[in-house]
């Protein structure tokens, strides 16, 4: 807790908090320098912690880390830097090669703890599903119980002009606005995947006619301007079947 929070806690100008920590430092009482980082400790006041923990035992050692807002593995490295401050080149390489073990072993130790946690939740998260008769889904191509399709079209829906930030104010006014989407995705709306004709004209039929019609325009705008042009023009067939992912889907 800094000065300022603990002034605003207590009722206590932060002048008066200051002065009354300068007093405690003059008489020998270990503080740190502007917060409780171990950064900001100076040297001197580490010195100081180092020899009067010296000493102790591990109940009193506890507690003096408790009662100065110290964490224990900040007193054992200030005490290994003062240990190794008259080492050996040697000594100091052997010391880092063992820090740097301890904290790897740290690291895999935290990392088996969060994948452990992780595995938890989602096996809670899974009960709560089937608990409320919920069948949920891996939203992936080519599985059973796929809803991929249904989450790229809402997604497409999401990232539609006009669409609400804020959301719906009433069930009637997201219905009437799906509305007017479907009927602009079904007859306005020109699908890439579908060689740039609206589903409703794929559905339909419409969309041989209009795609021979285009690829007449092309023939004859080639023949004109052949420079635009390095080879054929572009396929305008209609695909057989559309799909998320074809590029994995050929590779199953």
């Amino acid at each position: 807790m800094t000065v300022a929070e603990v002034a605003r806690q207590e009722g206590i100008s932060t002048a008066t908090l200051y002065n009354w920590r300068k007093v405690a430092r003059e008489r020998g009482a270990v503080l740190p320098s502007r917060s409780s980082a171990p950064g900001q400790w100076s040297s001197e006041d580490k010195f100081r912690v180092v020899l009067e923990t010296a000493s102790l035992s591990e109940a009193e050692f506890s507690e003096y880390c408790r009662s100065n807002g110290l964490l224990p593995e900040w007193v054992e490295a200030w005490r290994r830097a003062c240990m190794g401050a008259n080492a050996s080149e040697e000594d100091r390489q052997r010391q880092v090669r063992h820090a740097g073990k301890v904290e790897r072993q740290q690291i895999k130790k935290l990392k088996a703890e969060l994948r452990y946690k992780d595995k938890a939740l989602a096996a809670t998260f899974l009960e709560t599903l089937y608990d409320l008769g919920i069948a949920p889904s891996r939203s992936r191509p080519r599985v059973s119980n796929d809803n991929a399709y249904s989450e790229a079209l809402f997604r497409t829906l999401k990232y539609r002009p006009g669409f609400p930030a804020e959301g719906f104010a009433t069930l009637e006014q997201a219905r009437q606005w799906v509305l007017q989407f479907t009927q602009w995705y079904n007859n306005e709306h020109r699908h890439s995947a579908l060689n740039y004709v609206t589903p409703a004209q794929r559905h339909n039929g419409e969309a041989k006619s209009v795609l021979i019609a285009r690829q007449k325009v092309l023939n004859q705008v080639k023949t004109v301007r052949p420079e635009r042009w390095s080879g054929a023009i572009r396929d305008l067939s209609l695909p057989g079947a559309v799909t998320l992912n074809p590029e994995r889907a050929a590779n199953c």
